[in-house]
């Protein structure tokens, strides 16, 4: 189905070439069909974490749809001369999409984040859009991801009121993982993980200003925010990931991981 989709891979992940506006009409497309899918938000930790975990990568290049979040990875498809077209910010993501349902009459259903932040991002987005109909908000206690039980219950509970889109908010890989695991059981149409999203719509984190965002700097606004929980993930990590994927598609014009990785 992506294949219908321009994308170029970075890392060994597969990276879709589309921007906000297609984004949106695309998983908004999905919920007329009668398969599930699911969507994902990649960014420089997700190519970290994919390079670590051979599961998660194979997740990852099999989803319907990977949204580019993150400028790294749009300054790293131009030095691989196959540029995507423009960041997509998964928390900008999530609230485009609840003001399209909004107007289409979609249901949708929050999963993830600290007790009451889901609640908290429920109604903020109820009142900036009217008609938004977003049947279920939960926060799962921390571990749940391991605990057959209460993945059993949650599911249970979103099933009894049917939504058509789940955005689940517990951070990648664990969103990324849980989903694939129960998207069969899962009685929906769409599955997005959207990391930090909720705490963003609840007002619980700063939004970063605009100008931030474009300049491409968010990043450094969240660790100034988040430093001792944040600052491995960036200048551990992910920094020296982002100077070797670039200093390769430097000097070979092409990622040499991407070669049988497609949905490997």
């Amino acid at each position: 189905m992506f294949n219908q989709i321009n994308s170029v891979h970075i890392g060994g992940v597969r990276i879709d070439n589309v921007d906000m506006k297609e984004s949106v009409q695309k998983i908004i497309d999905l919920i007329g069909g009668k398969e599930k899918h699911q969507i994902s938000t990649p960014n420089l930790d997700f190519l970290y974490n994919a390079s670590k975990n051979h599961q998660f990568r194979k997740i990852l290049n099999s989803t319907f749809l990977n949204i580019p979040d993150g400028k790294p990875l749009i300054l790293l498809s131009r030095l691989k001369k196959k540029p995507l077209k423009e960041k997509v910010s998964g928390a900008d993501l999530f609230v485009n999409i609840c003001q399209e349902a909004a107007k289409k009459n979609i249901c949708i259903h929050l999963m993830g984040s600290k007790p009451g932040v889901a609640a908290q991002a429920k109604l903020n987005l109820e009142k900036k859009f009217s008609g938004l109909n977003i049947v279920g908000a939960v926060s799962p206690s921390f571990g749940f991801e391991t605990d057959e039980a209460e993945s059993t219950e949650l599911i249970e509970q979103i099933n009894k009121v049917k939504p058509d889109i789940l955005f689940v908010g517990v951070g990648s890989p664990k969103q990324e993982l849980w989903i694939a695991k129960y998207l069969d059981q899962l009685d929906i149409k769409v599955a997005i993980g959207v990391g930090a999203s909720f705490d963003f719509a609840a007002g619980h984190v700063k939004i970063p200003p605009p100008f931030i965002k474009k300049a491409g700097f968010a990043w450094l606004w969240r660790l100034s925010i988040e430093p001792k929980r944040l600052w491995k993930r960036y200048l551990m990590n992910n920094l020296p990931l982002f100077i070797k994927l670039a200093c390769k598609a430097i000097i070979f014009k092409e990622d040499q991981t991407d070669k049988g990785n497609k949905g490997n």
